[in-house]
């Protein structure tokens, strides 16, 4: 094949996936945010021809060239299949998952089982997405959607036994595309980030809700261990909203009971207060990614619990980078508040700037590594307002936190 043909059909191959993604944007969001983390690239050199799909760069699918464009003609919904299989092996932290006591084999083959079984439980990837068979054969009692280590355990694998078979049955299934169980080009240094990983899936998450859609159940389980709140924020905020409920007596819908008596009373309502929080986030350089998820996580947490309530989110390092300000009438953007904007150096400067004054709690979280005119800042502040200091326990500058009033441990 000339590289006019080889360029077209690489081009064809590039339409048919755009088309494959974007019927995913509409039917099925949470793969295609999924997806729309990774870059693919077809290539032709001696690690392609061996691996032939695998992930360099952390982000990066490679494709074969000459196995892309045989997979293709033959069934691009296989080629399909290969795609989502690379990818779904570094959502599951396959490569690292591995133990050192694992048969090399029997855990390839365990991974790409649980692939398999997670592609047939969504209707609309069994719709798109054709599983080429294997080159080994699985013995495997379960067909529910499992960890890799569950299906590790229970199953066996034999070689496909081609001894008996005529020439022309070999010459057969030589033809046909054998799913690849070769993962000898995992690399731990290729491996993303447990703190991406989670990034990704919550992306993903708030992409199929905002569409209405449902996330798939496979993954379920895993985002809301990620998106589950560890600090007592909720706790504190009641205590201080009960703080403000306070009866008070109304004629308006008098009490009418002792009317035979010819006296109405008023009757008792509760006056509750239309509750403002203030997050200021620290998201400078030093603080940890995973620790600013979690803080985000726990803010999401309040806004699907609290009812009444204006809540304004400042990010920043050195300064201000992003503002979200959000009431209970208002349609919240999830993507948008895990989305961090920062990572330079800190200065609170900008907060000691602002009238904080109509918020009854403004809640600070960040390690505490700041210069003293920012410690002696946050103590005036705690004078005539409600501060609450969080803080992660894992990279904090104690000597700091210790001499704060109102700590919170995350």
């Amino acid at each position: 094949m000339n590289n006019t043909n080889i360029q077209n059909t690489i081009n064809q191959m590039e339409d048919e996936i755009r088309t494959f993604i974007s019927f995913l944007y509409i039917h099925n969001p949470f793969y295609n945010s999924l997806i729309n983390n990774f870059e693919l690239d077809f290539i032709s050199t001696d690690d392609s021809k061996k691996y032939q799909v695998y992930i360099e760069n952390k982000f990066k699918i490679k494709v074969d060239i000459d196995f892309a464009i045989e997979v293709f003609r033959d069934n691009k919904k296989i080629l399909f299949f290969y795609i989502i299989h690379e990818i779904l092996h570094v959502i599951f932290q396959h490569s690292s998952r591995k133990k050192e006591c694992y048969d090399s084999k029997k855990w390839d083959a365990a991974t790409d089982l649980a692939i398999e079984l997670t592609i047939k439980a969504d209707k609309t990837l069994e719709k798109l997405i054709d599983i080429p068979p294997k080159e080994i054969v699985i013995v495997y009692e379960e067909n529910n959607v499992v960890s890799a280590e569950e299906i590790y355990k229970k199953v066996k694998i034999t070689e496909n036994d081609s001894e008996n078979k005529s020439p022309s049955e070999c010459e057969k299934n030589k033809n046909n595309k054998k799913q690849l169980c070769n993962h000898g080009s995992w690399n731990k240094e290729n491996d993303i980030d447990e703190n991406a990983i989670n990034e990704i899936l919550v992306k993903a998450d708030n992409a199929s809700k905002l569409a209405g859609k449902k996330t798939p159940d496979t993954f379920n389980e895993l985002i809301k261990n990620i998106l589950k709140p560890t600090a007592k924020l909720l706790p504190f905020l009641n205590k201080l909203i009960q703080s403000y409920k306070k009866t008070s007596f109304t004629y308006k819908r008098g009490d009418r009971r002792y009317l035979y008596n010819n006296l109405i009373v008023p009757s008792s309502i509760k006056n509750i207060k239309h509750f403002e929080l203030l997050f200021y986030v620290d998201t400078s350089l030093s603080m940890n990614i995973k620790d600013i998820n979690k803080i985000l996580s726990e803010i999401i947490h309040l806004l699907k619990t609290l009812n009444t309530f204006k809540l304004e989110i400042i990010y920043s390092d050195t300064s201000i980078k992003k503002k979200i300000v959000i009431t209970e009438k208002d349609t919240i953007n999830f993507n948008d508040i895990l989305e961090v904007s920062g990572r330079g150096g800190t200065d609170l400067g900008e907060l000691f700037e602002k009238d904080i004054s109509n918020y009854d709690v403004v809640i600070i979280y960040s390690d505490f590594y700041i210069s003293d005119f920012d410690f002696q800042g946050i103590k005036k502040l705690s004078i005539n307002n409600t501060i609450l200091n969080v803080y992660s326990e894992e990279n904090i500058n104690k000597k700091a936190v210790k001499e704060l009033n109102h700590v919170l441990s995350l």
